[in-house]
């Protein structure tokens, strides 16, 4: 594809992954009235965002297959319309059976796109570009906790929001069905070529990718964990969650610009190293360095999922590679769905204590990870697949 081809292509890349984020803004922003209209205790909010990323998790493993029969424009235009679906499900019935219709849906469609998005910009783009288009996954989750926030300030009911994303959707649909998107050479002839067959070397990029779901533990428990062990209150401990959020999206845009001047492996090795100092400042106990590891671990972790995704283009065949980033997009789901489980059942029977010692714990695992990988890398191990 030509080099002017996919410029004009970037704008469409970041438009889709900013509608990917529209509704991962809804659902939490809007709970306290959501839970109101169905009855549900405040804890549900967490088993219906874990059914999404399950549906999300076995969709991303079924892209290799789905891609060979459908296309990628066929995937793209209908996981949006799936989205679509989800969302009025969720809003129109307003009952138990359209939640679970709707968790369904966006659970599908959201990690077909995903993979798809991700497997699009690891083959024809760098690593700049891939970390930008996450950063626009941030924009799309405030987007849409602000349109909830509006609806909300001016009376009206929770399910108006969802009806403004779902029309922004079918406005994206729109715009993908008049504008292509050419799969990768190893997708393009839509027949799946042979059975790849991976070895515990090539589920070193998922596992990285696994652990990396300590992102979303951080998310969950930070506020708690300042509330006991710091006795913030609930204000200031929620101040420092939003500052990590902020800073891990404002990162990645950063980390965008900075590949111009530093290869991707100094910079996930330094953003490694600037995630777990933020953690060991956690040990310290002292109230004066929260704010530091609030902001470290945030810009942190925001290099260490965009760089390191179009690596196995780098170590292996297309084919292998473009199964390799299904996989590692399908691990990131899972371990948002594991280890935040995992995680909570520990601090609940042990003590919070243990906090920033697992999130010390999987940053080192993914360093180990990272540091296999890039060995395979610089001698160019396995390019055969």
């Amino acid at each position: 594809m030509g080099e002017l081809k996919l410029k004009k292509k970037m704008w469409l890349l970041f438009i889709i992954f900013i509608s990917l984020g529209f509704p991962d803004g809804l659902l939490g922003s809007g709970w306290p009235e959501i839970r109101n209209t169905f009855h549900f205790e405040t804890e549900v909010v967490g088993i219906l965002t874990m059914g999404i990323f399950i549906f999300s998790f076995l969709s991303s493993l079924m892209y290799t297959r789905l891609i060979a029969k459908l296309g990628l424009e066929k995937i793209l235009q209908g996981s949006t319309l799936v989205i679509i679906l989800g969302l009025l499900l969720f809003s129109a019935l307003r009952t138990p059976v359209g939640m679970i219709s709707s968790i369904i849906f966006l659970g599908i469609g959201a990690g077909c796109i995903d993979v798809a998005i991700n497997d699009y910009v690891s083959f024809y783009y760098n690593e700049k570009i891939m970390s930008w288009v996450h950063a626009f996954w941030g924009i799309g989750i405030s987007f849409g906790s602000g349109v909830m926030s509006i609806v909300l300030f001016n009376g009206l009911g929770w399910f108006y929001s969802y009806y403004i994303i779902a029309f922004l959707e079918l406005c994206i649909l729109i715009i993908l069905i008049f504008n292509r998107m050419e799969a990768a050479p190893q997708h393009s002839d839509k027949q799946e070529k042979s059975k790849v067959k991976l070895t515990k070397l090539h589920y070193l990029g998922p596992l990285y990718y696994f652990c990396y779901g300590i992102e979303y533990v951080v998310g969950l428990y930070f506020s708690t964990f300042l509330l006991v062990n710091y006795s913030l209150s609930s204000g200031e401990a929620a101040f420092q969650v939003s500052l990590y959020w902020t800073f891990l999206m404002v990162g990645r845009f950063f980390t965008g610009f900075l590949i111009s001047y530093m290869s991707v492996k100094k910079i996930v090795s330094i953003h490694l190293l600037i995630s777990f100092l933020g953690g060991l400042l956690l040990l310290s106990q002292q109230n004066n360095f929260i704010l530091v590891a609030s902001i470290l671990m945030g810009y942190g972790f925001s290099a260490l999922y965009p760089m390191m995704m179009r690596l196995p283009y780098d170590i292996y065949n297309n084919e292998v590679a473009s199964k390799i980033v299904a996989y590692q997009v399908g691990f990131q789901y899972l371990g948002v769905i594991i280890l935040p489980v995992v995680c909570g059942f520990i601090f609940n029977y042990t003590s919070l204590n243990l906090f920033p010692i697992s999130i010390l714990t999987a940053i080192l695992i993914m360093a180990l990870a990272f540091k296999r990988l890039y060995s395979f890398k610089d001698k160019n191990f396995n390019k055969g697949g």
